[in-house]
């Protein structure tokens, strides 16, 4: 690399300085000589830029290689590199490629082994996302008035998105209907051993969920106290029936003498309306 000198140059008074992105290694002028424009007045080294060039290209083809590896992860696609980064970098492109393969790998058997130990259970494996969370890339959502109707098509749904070779995990979210204990009261005999609908009520909600009946402060921290039924009580339906209720007269009656207990199912319907969703 050599040096040019734009114009003519004259000896100045004031000094001037020349700034050169190099080591000076010969110089063909001497101090205050006039010289032409287009003369060479010095000859530079310029391995040292060659070289910070050449890592700076492969700073960047890495990144690039990088990038696109990253890319093919999020999207779920297989990893196609760049033809510059195959030409110029091909052992980063080969790295990479390797890399890919690893964490594909990785990913099936972590699926396979979620699968196998836990059978009974509906496990997904994802990337850690980058953003506001988008859940599953594909859902379908079926909304009505009508509980059965919306069901039937909601089915139809799944095992048409089923059908699909690229589509994987498909379920929905709205299964089977919840298991549910009806208490009937009988509104007469009720009134006429002195228990209220709302003494009821608020029983069974204290014996069976814990009700609140004060707070205890530890340094600066308020621990709410339950008054509830025992383990036994609260976890063994077959024990409601002849739980004691407190009367208006001071005494106690069993809860069979005043309602009936019956079993059934009910529908999981959130936010008033029937939904489900496709996911995978």
């Amino acid at each position: 690399m050599v040096g040019s000198a734009a114009a003519p140059s004259r000896p100045s008074p004031r000094s001037s300085t020349i700034r050169a992105p190099g080591i000076v290694t010969e110089i063909f002028v001497r101090e205050g000589q006039m010289v032409d424009k287009g003369a060479t007045l010095l000859r530079l080294d310029d391995t040292r830029f060659k070289s910070n060039k050449g890592e700076s290209e492969a700073d960047r083809y890495a990144l690039t290689a990088q990038v696109e590896r990253l890319s093919a992860e999020a999207e779920g696609r297989p990893l196609v590199l760049s033809e510059e980064v195959r030409a110029k970098a091909p052992q980063v492109a080969e790295d990479e490629l390797s890399l890919y393969d690893s964490r594909q790998r990785r990913l099936a058997s972590e699926k396979q082994t979620l699968n196998e130990q836990f059978p009974s259970l509906r496990t997904r494996v994802s990337r850690l996302e980058n953003g506001p969370p988008v859940g599953y890339p594909i859902q379908f959502r079926v909304s009505g008035e009508h509980i059965d109707e919306v069901r039937g098509l909601a089915r139809q749904v799944a095992d048409k998105v089923r059908e699909n070779p690229h589509v994987s995990n498909m379920h929905l979210d709205w299964q089977e209907p919840s298991k549910v204990v009806y208490l009937n009261v009988d509104q007469e005999r009720a009134r006429a051993l002195g228990v209220t609908t709302a003494d009821l009520s608020r029983f069974l909600q204290s014996a069976v969920s814990g009700s609140s009946v004060s707070q205890y402060r530890e340094d600066d921290e308020l621990i709410e106290i339950l008054l509830r039924g025992t383990e036994q009580e609260r976890h063994e339906l077959g024990g409601l029936a002849s739980l004691s209720i407190p009367t208006e007269n001071g005494s106690s009656v069993a809860l069979s003498q005043v309602a009936t207990l019956e079993y059934g199912f009910e529908e999981g319907i959130r936010s008033g309306r029937a939904s489900c969703r496709e996911r995978v």
